[in-house]
């Protein structure tokens, strides 16, 4: 999937408008008018992307596991920080290392949140997650409930 086609995917997920015409001070160098770039601009209005430090976003590239991560984030309004997971002894991911810039969002991104719809449970299409829902399986059998790491 490309960063363009991610664009699209954060605008249909987070159920929102496009924006038609390029905003004012724009700062993505690259977008060019075609039929990704109001999926681009709203995505940059709303935050979820900030493009990269030479003033690009490279819309044609295959978007990362990272990048993802970090744009999904940033639409659920997930705010990872560092001393949240300063007590953090087993990395989820064998390829992830600390320092690298992406760490703190990709292990934000891999826990459980309970994410309630504005409008709370009175929203329309509110449905409860089945992850919460009562496990009538022995707890004592935690072998089959583990983690794949993913």
């Amino acid at each position: 999937m490309s960063r363009n086609e991610f664009a699209v995917l954060l605008v249909n997920l987070m159920n929102m408008q496009t924006v038609a015409e390029r905003p004012y001070g724009f700062p993505l160098t690259d977008v060019p008018e075609n039929w990704a770039a109001p999926y681009v601009y709203a995505v940059f209005e709303a935050g979820f992307i900030r493009g990269f430090p030479d003033g690009t976003f490279r819309g044609e590239r295959f978007v990362t596991r990272a990048e993802a991560a970090s744009m999904l984030n940033a639409a659920l309004d997930r705010s990872p920080v560092a001393s949240d997971w300063a007590e953090i002894t087993e990395i989820p991911f064998t390829d992830l290392r600390r320092g690298y810039w992406a760490f703190y969002e990709l292990l934000e991104a891999s826990i459980e949140h309970w994410h309630m719809p504005q409008g709370g449970i009175d929203a329309p299409g509110y449905t409860q997650s089945p992850a919460y829902e009562e496990d009538e399986e022995d707890p004592e059998d935690d072998e089959a409930t583990e983690s794949d790491g993913r």
